[in-house]
């Protein structure tokens, strides 16, 4: 059912290009439209493969053939075997993709293989199963990166005529059909779903591949449960629930919510946890980015970028972070959230443009500085920001956009402090003292010290605790008291470890 079929070419493809391997016709159109980045085979993906829809690969369902036309036609398929059919009328097929391997695994010969397989393809789990159940050999994740370019015609060779001349054929114009970042983020999380179930990873291919192919593990891991609760978020968080639906209610009424307080509250943590409360049982997705000094128009919503072609230097004009965001949420129907980490670092009267405007009027477009078609910003799009007070107030945002954001305030909570030191027996009580004391003594709402400098190494924090406080801690209630020196000498760690932190030492 998965297996390839070897072809003979009048005019073999140039370079690697020199297997054909033959896939039924939704799996190829899966795999063109984006909607998975891997095939499961009996067989490893070594090579750069030419993809295209099958004419050979058919099935027989119960009581009719089918040609392999559409993927409901398998809904009852009892067996699968490849059968050599006719040839289009003018003897050529119409050849449009190539399956570039980025990487590899090797799975198990166990149930749930077949319901994976089910998932990430158009097949039933049924014939997946019937089929998994004869193979004998290893069976294969194999991850791949799909590139279009213009079709070319390939002339088959009749079986009883003897190729005598072979030249090869160049292929021109390669686009992946994912961006880098949508694939990456598909990738992220099939690999996430193998993780859990698949104990030998060492068949996977290295780093080195997946740089090779412009790729890389994403680092803003999109982890959607089927069911994420307000109560999942507060086992999580330990804020309240009230609180947290109160948040939910902000993003739906509003789509744009900022959430500000000082470092180390948690915030990019409970935007993300909110992005899964509101995605939770949904068709929706997240994505995360940072802003930074140096972001600009150009990177979040279009401009003009160089190319390099043939030697020399092209301009184009490019679609941004935003807009890309905004094209895969039109093809969706639940929720999708740009959490954007730092939002107030970046320069976001500049960044934003036009989407100034458009944050305010979502039924309304309007034309991009930039040019091209005009622009509107899906219903479906939802935006998450944090802010951190320590390094600009909120009251230096621009007041327009402002406007066009809803606020949450994040401040240190002291009792998910507490809950999470008491599940490890440790003196919970004493270290949170002392974290009120130096806010009590800061004096300043927006440069409190946050609890995320004691989570994280909850089962060796007291070997971790004077690394931390004299590393991390202590520098930067230099800089806060940079002005009142003497009330540092309180907080230093050789003389809390002998006083109100000596349980800790």
């Amino acid at each position: 059912m998965l297996r390839p079929v070897r072809l003979r070419l009048k005019k073999p493809l140039e370079g690697p290009y020199t297997r054909l391997i033959r896939r039924p016709i939704p799996e190829v159109q899966a795999l063109g439209e984006g909607q998975t980045v891997a095939i499961v085979r009996a067989a490893r993906i070594k090579e750069v493969v030419p993809l295209y829809p099958s004419l050979a690969a058919c099935y027989y369902p119960k009581k009719k053939k089918s040609n392999g036309l559409c993927a409901e036609d398998f809904s009852d398929v009892v067996r699968a075997q490849f059968i050599l059919d006719e040839w289009a009328e003018d003897g050529e097929i119409t050849l449009s993709y190539l399956a570039v391997p980025v990487g590899y695994i090797r799975l198990p010969s166990a149930r749930w293989v077949s319901a994976l397989t089910a998932r990430i393809t158009p097949w039933n789990e049924a014939p997946v199963e019937l089929w998994r159940q004869h193979i004998s050999r290893d069976i294969w994740l194999n991850i791949v990166r799909i590139y279009r370019f213009e079709p070319l015609a390939i002339a088959v060779i009749p079986k009883n005529e003897v190729q005598t001349q072979a030249s090869p054929m160049r292929l021109d114009k390669l686009e992946p059909v994912l961006s880098d970042a949508e694939f990456a983020e598909k990738l992220d999380q099939l690999l996430c779903e193998v993780d859990g179930k698949q104990e030998d990873r060492k068949d996977i291919l290295g780093a080195a591949s997946l740089k090779m192919h412009g790729q890389g593990r994403i680092n803003e891991r999109q982890e959607l449960a089927s069911t994420y609760t307000a109560r999942d978020f507060y086992e999580d968080s330990g804020f309240d629930e009230d609180e947290i639906m109160g948040w939910k209610q902000q993003l739906i009424r509003k789509q744009q919510l900022i959430f500000y307080g000082p470092p180390g509250t948690g915030k990019t943590f409970i935007a993300q946890c909110l992005a899964r409360c509101m995605l939770s049982q949904t068709s929706g997705f997240s994505e995360i980015v940072q802003f930074h000094p140096s972001y600009s128009y150009e990177d979040f919503v279009q401009g003009i970028r160089p190319q390099a072609t043939g030697g020399a230097i092209e301009f184009e004009l490019a679609e941004g972070r935003f807009i890309s965001f905004c094209k895969r949420a039109e093809k969706v129907s639940g929720p999708c959230i740009l959490i954007i980490d730092e939002i107030n670092r970046a320069n976001l009267s500049r960044v934003f443009g036009e989407l100034m405007y458009l944050l305010e009027y979502r039924e309304s477009e309007v034309s991009l500085s930039g040019g091209g078609a005009p622009f509107k910003i899906p219903q479906n799009v939802y935006l998450i920001g944090t802010m951190n007070t320590a390094d600009r107030s909120i009251a230096l945002v621009d007041q327009a956009l402002r406007r066009r954001f809803t606020f949450a305030r994040i401040e240190p909570n002291y009792s998910a402090l507490k809950r999470q030191l008491e599940k490890y027996n440790y003196p919970a009580t004493e270290l949170v003292e002392v974290l009120k004391e130096i806010n009590h003594s800061i004096g300043d709402a927006n440069h409190e010290l946050g609890i995320s400098f004691f989570l994280g190494d909850d089962d060796q924090l007291p070997m971790v605790l004077p690394t931390i406080w004299v590393g991390e801690i202590e520098p930067y209630l230099e800089e806060v008291f940079y002005d009142r020196p003497e009330r540092m000498k309180d907080f230093r760690w050789e003389i809390l470890k002998q006083g109100k932190l000596k349980k800790w030492d």
